[in-house]
């Protein structure tokens, strides 16, 4: 199924969303109620807070968040005072974005080839969501795209990455959390498989659109944020 399977999946959690929409709600629709991604309001609005400062925003920055999904994070991003454009492929997470956030800008485009009018935001972001490309290829075409958007000098950065070197510890770490079972069924029989991402291949395939390329730790608390990594570059 592929990229077309992954489509259907967040196309059937927009529609399990009801009149209520809280930040816990929107989290469940981003896919962070699964076991081995689980976090709740709290930890993620700490998270975020974590965020603006190594985007080095300020408030009222403007931030253009890429892979926006319902707005799990641009949500919390609002409400520490930043200005958020958002961009996702799924027209049904982008109409729940647009109801609960009327005082951000979401729009419904893909991440390689989205062209925006306004190319100097103040940084540029995108939160677990390249997991699901179609592969590596295609992710390091999008972090081109998003360096494109940001102003000179400023934070490009992609977050949450599944770390090439730790494939194998990480699929038996969520085999253990959700079940064999439940891993084959939901995952393996449709196709469901993630993307993962090797930093040097990374790293040269940015290495021409930006002065400063660097990698950290994941610092979100969840069952598997040790198996990933974050992505930073300075346009």
């Amino acid at each position: 199924m592929g990229q077309a399977g992954w489509d259907e999946i967040w196309k059937k959690k927009a529609g399990e969303i009801t009149a209520d929409l809280s930040l816990e709600a929107i989290l469940k629709v981003n896919g962070y109620d699964v076991k081995y991604a689980e976090t709740g309001a709290e930890t993620i609005r700490k998270y975020v807070r974590g965020l603006i400062k190594k985007l080095n925003l300020n408030r009222g920055g403007h931030l253009l968040e890429v892979g926006c999904g319902a707005g799990a994070i641009a949500m919390p991003m609002i409400d520490e005072g930043i200005r958020v454009t958002g961009i996702d492929r799924s027209a049904e997470l982008i109409e729940i974005a647009v109801r609960a956030m009327p005082n951000g800008t979401f729009l419904v485009a893909s991440a390689a080839d989205f062209d925006l009018p306004k190319k100097d935001f103040d940084a540029v972001l995108s939160q677990g969501v390249f997991q699901f490309f179609e592969s590596q290829d295609y992710g390091i075409e999008s972090i081109r795209n998003m360096l494109a958007h940001a102003r000179p000098g400023r934070v490009v950065a992609v977050t949450d990455l599944l770390d090439e070197a730790n494939r194998e510890s990480l699929m038996k770490e969520r085999v253990r959390l959700i079940g064999a079972k439940d891993f084959k069924e939901r995952y393996v029989d449709l196709g469901l498989m993630h993307q993962f991402y090797d930093r040097a291949a990374l790293e040269r395939g940015v290495k021409d659109h930006c002065s400063k390329v660097w990698f950290e730790d994941q610092f979100l608390e969840n069952a598997t944020a040790g198996y990933k990594f974050n992505f930073f570059a300075i346009r």
